[in-house]
Protein backbone atom coordinates (compact mmCIF):
# COMPACT_ATOMS: atom_id res chain seq x y z
CA UNK A 1 0.00 0.00 0.00
CA UNK A 2 1.50 3.15 -0.58
CA UNK A 3 -1.28 5.56 -0.80
CA UNK A 4 -1.59 5.93 2.73
CA UNK A 5 -0.81 9.11 4.89
CA UNK A 6 2.56 9.18 7.04
CA UNK A 7 4.47 10.66 9.96
CA UNK A 8 7.61 12.03 8.32
CA UNK A 9 8.98 13.39 11.54
CA UNK A 10 8.34 15.60 14.32
CA UNK A 11 10.25 19.26 14.49
CA UNK A 12 10.20 22.83 16.18
CA UNK A 13 7.98 25.06 14.51
CA UNK A 14 10.79 26.84 12.74
CA UNK A 15 12.68 23.92 11.44
CA UNK A 16 8.75 22.80 10.33
CA UNK A 17 8.02 25.66 8.46
CA UNK A 18 11.65 25.10 6.65
CA UNK A 19 10.84 21.73 6.21
CA UNK A 20 6.98 22.38 4.59
CA UNK A 21 9.00 24.84 2.18
CA UNK A 22 11.54 22.54 0.86
CA UNK A 23 8.37 19.44 0.20
CA UNK A 24 5.77 22.27 -1.31
CA UNK A 25 9.20 23.49 -3.40
CA UNK A 26 9.38 20.14 -4.82
CA UNK A 27 5.71 19.69 -5.50
CA UNK A 28 5.42 17.12 -2.46
CA UNK A 29 2.11 17.61 -0.35
CA UNK A 30 2.39 18.12 3.28
CA UNK A 31 0.11 18.42 6.32
CA UNK A 32 1.75 20.09 9.26
CA UNK A 33 0.14 18.50 12.42
CA UNK A 34 -0.14 20.50 15.79
CA UNK A 35 0.73 23.78 14.23
CA UNK A 36 -1.95 25.91 15.75
CA UNK A 37 -1.67 24.14 18.92
CA UNK A 38 2.34 24.99 19.17
CA UNK A 39 1.66 27.99 18.84
CA UNK A 40 -0.76 28.58 21.56
CA UNK A 41 1.84 26.72 23.46
CA UNK A 42 0.12 23.05 24.22
CA UNK A 43 2.12 21.46 22.01
CA UNK A 44 6.07 21.31 21.39
CA UNK A 45 6.95 20.13 17.84
CA UNK A 46 5.28 19.98 14.70
CA UNK A 47 4.56 16.50 12.94
CA UNK A 48 5.07 16.61 9.16
CA UNK A 49 2.47 14.05 7.47
CA UNK A 50 3.19 13.36 3.94
CA UNK A 51 2.12 10.37 1.40
CA UNK A 52 4.13 6.94 1.65
CA UNK A 53 4.79 6.91 -1.86
CA UNK A 54 6.78 10.60 -1.67
CA UNK A 55 8.57 9.06 1.80
CA UNK A 56 11.76 8.37 -0.38
CA UNK A 57 11.89 11.72 -2.18
CA UNK A 58 10.88 13.16 0.83
CA UNK A 59 13.31 12.13 3.18
CA UNK A 60 16.38 13.09 0.78
CA UNK A 61 15.45 16.47 1.02
CA UNK A 62 15.16 16.08 5.27
CA UNK A 63 18.71 14.09 5.61
CA UNK A 64 20.16 16.46 2.91
CA UNK A 65 22.20 12.95 1.39
CA UNK A 66 23.85 15.37 -1.06
CA UNK A 67 25.48 17.60 1.94
CA UNK A 68 26.49 13.77 2.83
CA UNK A 69 27.69 13.01 0.14
CA UNK A 70 30.17 16.19 -0.28
CA UNK A 71 30.98 16.08 3.17
CA UNK A 72 32.32 12.33 2.57
CA UNK A 73 34.30 13.86 -0.64
CA UNK A 74 35.68 16.46 1.48
CA UNK A 75 36.85 14.25 4.38
CA UNK A 76 38.08 11.40 2.28
CA UNK A 77 41.07 12.60 0.54
CA UNK A 78 42.35 14.07 4.40
CA UNK A 79 41.71 10.83 6.11
CA UNK A 80 44.63 8.89 6.19
CA UNK A 81 43.80 6.26 3.62
CA UNK A 82 45.97 3.65 3.46
CA UNK A 83 46.05 3.72 7.06
CA UNK A 84 50.01 4.38 7.76
CA UNK A 85 50.26 4.91 11.43
CA UNK A 86 48.37 3.34 14.65
CA UNK A 87 48.55 4.95 18.27
CA UNK A 88 47.94 2.82 21.29
CA UNK A 89 47.28 4.00 24.20
CA UNK A 90 48.76 1.30 27.18
CA UNK A 91 48.08 1.23 31.24
CA UNK A 92 50.25 -1.59 31.91
CA UNK A 93 47.26 -3.50 33.23
CA UNK A 94 47.13 -7.42 32.45
CA UNK A 95 44.77 -5.90 29.04
CA UNK A 96 47.33 -4.38 27.39
CA UNK A 97 49.50 -6.58 25.74
CA UNK A 98 45.96 -7.68 24.09
CA UNK A 99 45.00 -4.73 23.44
CA UNK A 100 48.93 -4.29 21.45
CA UNK A 101 48.40 -7.26 19.92
CA UNK A 102 45.50 -6.51 18.27
CA UNK A 103 47.03 -2.99 16.94
CA UNK A 104 49.61 -4.82 15.73
CA UNK A 105 48.13 -7.86 13.76
CA UNK A 106 46.25 -4.51 12.45
CA UNK A 107 49.27 -2.36 11.60
CA UNK A 108 51.47 -5.22 9.88
CA UNK A 109 48.12 -5.87 7.35
CA UNK A 110 48.57 -2.76 6.49
CA UNK A 111 52.46 -2.40 6.52
CA UNK A 112 51.45 0.52 9.36
CA UNK A 113 53.95 1.99 12.00
CA UNK A 114 52.43 2.00 15.17
CA UNK A 115 53.03 4.47 18.46
CA UNK A 116 51.98 3.03 22.02
CA UNK A 117 51.22 6.34 24.42
CA UNK A 118 51.22 5.74 28.24
CA UNK A 119 49.90 8.67 29.95
CA UNK A 120 50.82 9.24 33.50
CA UNK A 121 48.92 12.12 36.33
CA UNK A 122 50.76 14.54 38.32
CA UNK A 123 50.05 13.46 41.93
CA UNK A 124 50.85 17.30 43.32
CA UNK A 125 47.41 18.34 43.96
CA UNK A 126 47.06 21.85 42.37
CA UNK A 127 44.64 23.54 44.26
CA UNK A 128 44.06 23.53 48.07
CA UNK A 129 40.26 23.51 49.66
CA UNK A 130 42.10 25.87 52.77
CA UNK A 131 41.90 29.21 52.48
CA UNK A 132 45.42 29.83 54.24
CA UNK A 133 48.13 29.41 52.31
CA UNK A 134 49.90 25.84 52.24
CA UNK A 135 53.26 24.70 51.79
CA UNK A 136 54.08 21.76 50.39
CA UNK A 137 57.00 19.24 50.26
CA UNK A 138 59.31 17.99 47.66
CA UNK A 139 57.69 14.57 48.06
CA UNK A 140 54.74 14.82 45.66
CA UNK A 141 57.53 15.85 42.51
CA UNK A 142 59.72 13.11 43.94
CA UNK A 143 56.94 10.22 43.39
CA UNK A 144 56.18 12.16 39.80
CA UNK A 145 60.01 11.00 39.02
CA UNK A 146 59.60 7.82 40.73
CA UNK A 147 56.11 7.54 38.21
CA UNK A 148 57.87 8.01 34.98
CA UNK A 149 61.26 6.03 36.18
CA UNK A 150 58.94 3.41 36.03
CA UNK A 151 56.61 3.75 33.09
CA UNK A 152 59.44 4.18 31.13
CA UNK A 153 60.76 0.56 32.22
CA UNK A 154 57.69 -0.67 31.35
CA UNK A 155 56.99 0.59 28.24
CA UNK A 156 60.71 -0.73 27.02
CA UNK A 157 59.78 -4.01 28.30
CA UNK A 158 56.41 -3.96 26.35
CA UNK A 159 58.32 -3.04 23.08
CA UNK A 160 60.78 -5.48 23.40
CA UNK A 161 58.30 -8.50 23.74
CA UNK A 162 55.88 -6.87 20.15
CA UNK A 163 58.97 -7.00 18.37
CA UNK A 164 59.43 -10.84 19.31
CA UNK A 165 56.11 -11.50 17.09
CA UNK A 166 57.07 -8.62 14.15
CA UNK A 167 60.82 -7.77 14.48
CA UNK A 168 60.22 -5.42 11.47
CA UNK A 169 57.59 -3.25 13.07
CA UNK A 170 58.35 0.76 13.19
CA UNK A 171 57.49 0.47 17.09
CA UNK A 172 57.74 3.89 18.62
CA UNK A 173 56.51 4.94 22.34
CA UNK A 174 55.66 8.42 24.34
CA UNK A 175 54.64 9.37 27.57
CA UNK A 176 52.36 12.10 28.72
CA UNK A 177 51.84 13.57 31.43
CA UNK A 178 48.25 14.12 31.69
CA UNK A 179 45.07 12.41 32.41
CA UNK A 180 44.12 9.18 30.30
CA UNK A 181 41.94 10.80 27.91
CA UNK A 182 44.20 14.36 27.55
CA UNK A 183 46.96 12.29 27.10
CA UNK A 184 45.60 10.23 24.65
CA UNK A 185 44.50 13.03 22.75
CA UNK A 186 47.80 15.21 22.82
CA UNK A 187 49.57 12.15 21.37
CA UNK A 188 47.47 11.83 19.01
CA UNK A 189 47.57 15.73 17.80
CA UNK A 190 51.28 15.91 17.72
CA UNK A 191 51.62 11.81 16.11
CA UNK A 192 48.66 12.18 13.64
CA UNK A 193 47.24 8.56 13.79
CA UNK A 194 44.86 7.42 11.48
CA UNK A 195 43.80 4.74 14.07
CA UNK A 196 43.40 5.03 18.12
CA UNK A 197 43.56 2.09 20.17
CA UNK A 198 42.21 2.34 23.68
CA UNK A 199 41.62 -1.48 25.86
CA UNK A 200 38.34 -1.82 27.81
CA UNK A 201 38.23 -3.09 31.13
CA UNK A 202 35.36 -4.95 31.77
CA UNK A 203 36.70 -8.21 34.13
CA UNK A 204 35.79 -8.47 37.34
CA UNK A 205 32.98 -7.30 39.79
CA UNK A 206 34.03 -3.83 39.85
CA UNK A 207 34.35 -1.98 36.87
CA UNK A 208 36.96 1.12 36.84
CA UNK A 209 34.37 3.78 35.27
CA UNK A 210 37.30 5.68 34.12
CA UNK A 211 38.76 3.05 32.04
CA UNK A 212 35.10 2.19 30.94
CA UNK A 213 34.44 5.46 29.28
CA UNK A 214 38.08 6.74 27.84
CA UNK A 215 37.46 5.22 24.35
CA UNK A 216 34.16 6.76 24.04
CA UNK A 217 35.54 10.00 25.47
CA UNK A 218 38.35 10.09 23.05
CA UNK A 219 35.87 9.57 19.93
CA UNK A 220 34.03 12.28 21.36
CA UNK A 221 36.52 15.05 20.61
CA UNK A 222 38.50 13.74 17.66
CA UNK A 223 37.99 12.43 14.47
CA UNK A 224 40.16 9.59 13.99
CA UNK A 225 38.49 6.51 14.43
CA UNK A 226 38.80 5.08 17.69
CA UNK A 227 39.17 0.97 18.01
CA UNK A 228 38.14 -0.56 21.13
CA UNK A 229 39.07 -3.64 22.71
CA UNK A 230 37.34 -5.09 25.29
CA UNK A 231 39.43 -7.53 27.69
CA UNK A 232 36.41 -10.20 27.67
CA UNK A 233 37.44 -10.99 24.31
CA UNK A 234 39.15 -14.96 24.77
CA UNK A 235 43.06 -14.64 23.10
CA UNK A 236 43.07 -16.59 20.44
CA UNK A 237 45.16 -16.67 17.17
CA UNK A 238 44.92 -14.06 15.19
CA UNK A 239 42.87 -15.12 11.51
CA UNK A 240 42.34 -11.01 10.70
CA UNK A 241 38.77 -9.30 10.47
CA UNK A 242 36.70 -10.85 7.55
CA UNK A 243 33.07 -9.33 8.79
CA UNK A 244 32.00 -5.74 10.25
CA UNK A 245 28.65 -4.97 11.38
CA UNK A 246 27.56 -1.26 11.49
CA UNK A 247 24.92 -0.43 13.45
CA UNK A 248 22.72 2.26 12.32
CA UNK A 249 20.33 4.66 12.72
CA UNK A 250 19.60 5.46 8.99
CA UNK A 251 20.28 9.01 8.83
CA UNK A 252 22.72 11.06 7.03
CA UNK A 253 25.99 10.06 9.63
CA UNK A 254 25.32 6.88 9.23
CA UNK A 255 25.92 7.29 5.54
CA UNK A 256 29.16 9.37 6.03
CA UNK A 257 30.21 7.25 8.25
CA UNK A 258 29.69 3.76 6.71
CA UNK A 259 31.56 4.92 2.85
CA UNK A 260 34.17 6.25 5.22
CA UNK A 261 34.77 2.79 6.87
CA UNK A 262 34.26 1.26 3.08
CA UNK A 263 37.43 3.43 2.34
CA UNK A 264 39.34 2.35 5.20
CA UNK A 265 39.05 -1.29 4.85
CA UNK A 266 39.50 -0.92 1.32
CA UNK A 267 42.71 -2.78 0.79
CA UNK A 268 41.39 -6.28 2.83
CA UNK A 269 39.12 -8.52 1.58
CA UNK A 270 36.07 -7.30 4.33
CA UNK A 271 32.60 -7.80 4.20
CA UNK A 272 30.27 -5.07 5.88
CA UNK A 273 27.18 -5.03 7.16
CA UNK A 274 24.94 -2.41 7.98
CA UNK A 275 21.88 -3.60 10.16
CA UNK A 276 18.79 -1.28 11.89
CA UNK A 277 17.28 -2.95 14.67
CA UNK A 278 13.58 -1.72 13.96
CA UNK A 279 12.02 -2.17 17.95
CA UNK A 280 8.80 -4.31 17.52
CA UNK A 281 7.83 -3.57 13.90
CA UNK A 282 8.60 -2.20 10.86
CA UNK A 283 6.78 1.34 10.23
CA UNK A 284 6.67 2.70 6.49
CA UNK A 285 8.74 5.25 7.35
CA UNK A 286 11.16 3.38 8.69
CA UNK A 287 11.35 1.08 5.42
CA UNK A 288 11.62 3.72 3.41
CA UNK A 289 14.89 5.11 5.32
CA UNK A 290 16.34 1.84 5.27
CA UNK A 291 15.11 1.41 1.74
CA UNK A 292 17.01 5.03 0.92
CA UNK A 293 20.31 4.12 2.10
CA UNK A 294 20.29 0.61 0.89
CA UNK A 295 19.74 2.32 -2.66
CA UNK A 296 22.43 5.28 -1.45
CA UNK A 297 24.99 2.37 -0.65
CA UNK A 298 24.91 0.34 -3.60
CA UNK A 299 25.40 3.65 -5.98
CA UNK A 300 28.25 4.71 -4.69
CA UNK A 301 31.68 3.08 -5.69
CA UNK A 302 32.18 1.20 -2.89
CA UNK A 303 35.42 -0.91 -3.61
CA UNK A 304 34.15 -3.55 -1.42
CA UNK A 305 33.59 -7.69 -1.38
CA UNK A 306 30.28 -7.31 -0.36
CA UNK A 307 28.21 -4.82 1.49
CA UNK A 308 25.02 -6.65 3.28
CA UNK A 309 22.13 -4.52 4.86
CA UNK A 310 19.58 -6.06 7.05
CA UNK A 311 16.91 -4.38 8.70
CA UNK A 312 15.50 -6.79 11.37
CA UNK A 313 12.61 -6.50 14.29
CA UNK A 314 13.92 -6.78 17.94
CA UNK A 315 12.25 -6.44 21.12
CA UNK A 316 16.33 -4.88 22.69
CA UNK A 317 18.51 -3.28 20.05
CA UNK A 318 21.57 -4.67 22.01
CA UNK A 319 20.40 -8.20 22.70
CA UNK A 320 19.56 -8.15 19.12
CA UNK A 321 22.58 -7.07 17.66
CA UNK A 322 24.41 -9.47 20.14
CA UNK A 323 22.38 -12.55 18.36
CA UNK A 324 23.54 -11.51 14.77
CA UNK A 325 26.47 -10.70 15.88
CA UNK A 326 26.89 -14.71 17.01
CA UNK A 327 24.74 -16.05 13.55
CA UNK A 328 27.00 -14.16 11.46
CA UNK A 329 30.48 -14.08 12.73
CA UNK A 330 31.03 -11.04 13.12
CA UNK A 331 34.53 -9.90 14.09
CA UNK A 332 33.98 -5.88 14.53
CA UNK A 333 30.97 -3.95 15.34
CA UNK A 334 31.43 -0.06 14.24
CA UNK A 335 28.89 2.74 15.04
CA UNK A 336 28.64 6.46 15.23
CA UNK A 337 27.64 7.64 19.22
CA UNK A 338 25.69 10.45 18.14
CA UNK A 339 26.37 13.16 20.72
CA UNK A 340 23.25 13.85 22.77
CA UNK A 341 22.29 17.21 25.00
CA UNK A 342 22.76 16.60 28.99
CA UNK A 343 18.91 15.67 29.60
CA UNK A 344 18.72 13.24 26.67
CA UNK A 345 21.89 11.33 28.32
CA UNK A 346 20.38 11.67 31.85
CA UNK A 347 17.21 10.45 31.03
CA UNK A 348 18.20 7.53 28.22
CA UNK A 349 21.35 4.90 28.76
CA UNK A 350 23.91 5.38 25.69
CA UNK A 351 23.61 2.45 23.93
CA UNK A 352 27.40 2.94 22.68
CA UNK A 353 28.34 2.62 26.57
CA UNK A 354 26.50 -0.99 26.79
CA UNK A 355 27.26 -2.09 23.49
CA UNK A 356 31.21 -1.19 24.23
CA UNK A 357 30.70 -2.52 27.70
CA UNK A 358 29.11 -6.00 27.41
CA UNK A 359 30.24 -6.71 23.48
CA UNK A 360 32.66 -9.91 23.16
CA UNK A 361 34.04 -8.27 19.61
CA UNK A 362 35.97 -4.85 19.46
CA UNK A 363 34.09 -1.83 18.74
CA UNK A 364 35.18 0.81 15.99
CA UNK A 365 33.71 4.26 17.24
CA UNK A 366 33.37 7.22 14.57
CA UNK A 367 32.99 10.61 15.28
CA UNK A 368 29.99 12.18 14.13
Amino acid sequence: MKDQLIILGSFDFARAQVIKSQLQAAKIECFPEHEEAMMSGIQDVVNIIINEEDAEKALKIVNNYKEAISIVNERIPKAQFPLKKILVAVDFSEHTLLTCKYAMNIAKEFNAEVKLVHAYENPIINSSPYTEPVVYNIEPLSQLSVIEHEAKKKIGSLKKELKQNWPEAILTSTLVNESPVEGILKASMDYKPGLIFIGHHIKGSMVNPIVSHTGRKVSDRTTIPVFVVPDNIVEKEWKSIKKVLYATDLDDQDLISVMILSEMIKPLNIEIHCVHVSMGAIDPMTQARFDLMKKELQSRNIKLKNVVCKLIVGDDIENTLETYLRNNDIDLISLTPHKRNLLTRWLTPSLTNRIVKNTEVPVLLFHD
